[in-house]
């Protein structure tokens, strides 16, 4: 994966703090935003079902969700 392509956005609660992993994407190349847009590529999300806002407007975007646990095995590839 091209983490310089990547706009990053995290939500929910996780076993790995989020500013470690917003630290891990950084690091990677990706940019990292506090909210979901058009240009949002991964919404990093502890319940992919969830319809919370960020999760709805991914979808409505067609953004990629992840679970934190998918996310740190892609970024540790």
């Amino acid at each position: 994966m091209e983490w310089s392509k990547e706009v990053i956005c995290f939500t929910g609660k996780s076993v790995i703090p989020r500013a470690e992993m917003v630290a891990m994407a950084k690091m990677a190349g990706a940019s990292v935003v506090g909210a979901v847009t058009k240009t949002t590529t991964i919404l990093v999300i502890t319940d992919i079902e969830s319809t919370t806002v960020k999760a709805r407007k991914a979808r409505e975007f067609g953004t990629k969700l992840m679970s934190p646990e998918d996310f740190l095995e892609l970024i540790g590839d």
